[in-house]
């Protein structure tokens, strides 16, 4: 009887074991080369799943949501066949962004109007607020990326102040005489910037991209402490 009983209860705990080594598979369970996000909406709520509308970033295989979309498409699993959830990027607050095998690299993206163009040409502005990947953020400055089938990858900015982001360069572009010439434009509204991009040397700008905008922000930081 006895015997019988240790029996018993061994099997029981090797069931008990093999269910939680299962369960503990399927947590661990990593989806490869889609961008797994948390959708924060605007009354309080959230969605969880896999980016099913996105670019490909460059020659990498980073992915990020398409500006050229009016909303977000998730999927609770990368499979074919599996159901969609939809949401539109004006009742989203905000988005987190990752992959599985890098938990703890989470993008955020935010819902802004953006102008496209560079430097004085005329705004082309899409409907619909587009998902914008925050690159910078400053006490009054923030730093976007973007893609959009039509303008190809932009580097963005927004102060507090403007109703919608700016493109100031392109990721991956080389610093020339033209470009400086469309940064001056585009920051002439801040008498500070002109000496500091007259002076902005290619390698400077190789190295950060974003140091324009932190420039920004430390001029926009200092008048704001003398009002």
């Amino acid at each position: 009887m006895k015997k019988n009983l240790f029996i018993f209860i061994c099997c029981i705990l090797v069931c008990r074991v093999a269910i939680a080594q299962e369960q503990e598979g399927k947590k661990e369970k990593i989806v490869n080369n889609v961008p797994h996000a948390i959708v924060y909406l605007k009354d309080g709520t959230t969605a969880e799943g896999y980016l099913q509308n996105f670019v490909k970033f460059m020659y990498s295989i980073y992915r990020i949501p398409s500006a050229s979309d009016s909303e977000i498409v998730l999927k609770p699993d990368a499979k074919l066949f599996t159901k969609s959830s939809k949401f539109k990027n004006c009742d989203i607050d905000s988005m987190a962004m990752w992959y599985d095998k890098y938990p703890d690299m989470k993008t955020k993206w935010e819902p802004q109007f953006v102008d496209f163009t560079f430097g004085n040409n005329v705004s082309e502005l899409d409907t619909h607020p587009t998902m914008v990947g925050l690159e910078y953020q400053g006490k009054h400055v923030k730093g976007y990326i973007s893609y959009h089938m039509l303008y190809g990858f932009k580097l963005l900015y927004k102060t507090d102040e403007m109703p919608c982001a700016k493109a100031f360069v392109k990721p991956e572009e080389k610093f020339s005489e033209k470009r400086r010439k469309t940064l001056l434009e585009t920051f002439n509204m801040y008498p500070e910037m002109e000496a500091y991009i007259k002076g902005l040397t290619k390698k400077e700008f190789k190295e950060d991209r974003l140091c324009i905008l932190r420039k920004l922000d430390d001029i926009l930081s200092a008048s704001n402490a003398h009002k």
